[in-house]
């Protein structure tokens, strides 16, 4: 098993982060802590625990999620009135998400439409193919605030690389 969503009442172990994802709007202000290393193989239109949460988190839990997006419009889209919370609880505090997208393609890591979002720990790294010189209207981000949003952070980092127009993190 490479993720636990785990909730004040109960945990459940998965195989790979794609079915966590499917899970996970069955569960109240949960924590999603990574096992082992896990690859996401798709993007998630909806990133959202049950209605009733306020909050859920990522525990990274030194271990790396690795997200390549291809030309989808981002990884995680953000629409809960929840507030996210990433962390890495592990001792040797190394944990990260790396996401990787398509060349001459607008694409986010974290797009958070509507949400707050608290970095306390873990590593965020975003790195578009390429965004040529040609096609200057494109831009890239690890995380995307929509008007009004917010992002607080803690501790832990964000790094974005490209070519041109790329961002850590991007507000709207």
């Amino acid at each position: 098993n490479k993720v636990r969503i785990t909730t004040d009442t109960e945990h459940r172990d998965f195989l790979n982060w794609d079915m966590a994802m499917l899970y996970l709007i069955q569960y109240t202000n949960p924590t999603v802590t990574l096992l082992d290393d896990a690859v996401a193989t798709q993007s998630i239109a909806m990133l959202a625990p049950s209605s009733k949460s306020t909050r859920f988190t990522f525990d990274l839990n030194g271990h790396t999620l690795t997200a390549n997006i291809g030309s989808a419009a981002y990884f995680m889209n953000m629409n809960t009135t929840a507030t996210l919370y990433i962390t890495d609880n592990s001792d040797r505090a190394n944990g990260q998400m790396l996401i990787y997208g398509a060349a001459n393609k607008e694409i986010d890591g974290l797009y958070v439409t509507k949400g707050n979002v608290v970095m306390n720990g873990g590593r965020i790294y975003m790195e578009n193919g390429a965004v040529y010189a040609s096609n200057t209207s494109c831009k890239a981000s690890a995380i995307y605030l929509k008007a009004g949003q917010s992002l607080t952070i803690n501790g832990g980092e964000i790094e974005a690389k490209g070519h041109r127009s790329v961002y850590g993190v991007f507000a709207a």
